[in-house]
């Protein structure tokens, strides 16, 4: 968007959401929710362009009369199901205690942070 409005990038990066879900949640709903994150990203694969125009409902409204092209949209976030390594479970962990985000975290332990999922 920032583009089309002549704006320059000023930072551009891939990263990785880290999900959290309460325990007392009903498991067969959260398997179905992962289900469908995996059948909508199959769907992102096959056909990208298909799915562009959905930025349209992300316009704030100061800019909803803007000729967007969403052509030149990027498809955005993406869901990618793998393991997490205790590394990467390491560091992320590590990020949330130095930017204060960890105060709710009542495990901070790789084996108690990851729920398996078949979907």
């Amino acid at each position: 968007m920032a583009e089309q409005l002549g704006l320059r990038e000023l930072a551009s990066n891939t990263f990785k959401s880290f999900w959290s879900v309460e325990n007392c949640l009903d498991q067969t709903k959260v398997r179905d929710f992962f289900r469908t994150m995996l059948l909508a990203e199959g769907d992102l694969e096959v056909d990208p362009s298909r799915w562009l125009p959905l930025w349209s409902q992300g316009v704030p409204p100061a800019f909803k009369d803007h000729p967007w092209d969403f052509e030149r949209f990027d498809v955005g976030e993406r869901y990618v199901q793998q393991p997490l390594s205790r590394e990467e479970c390491d560091d992320i962990v590590g990020a949330l205690e130095r930017w204060g985000l960890d105060q709710e975290m009542h495990c901070k332990d790789l084996d108690g942070l990851v729920m398996p999922i078949s979907v």
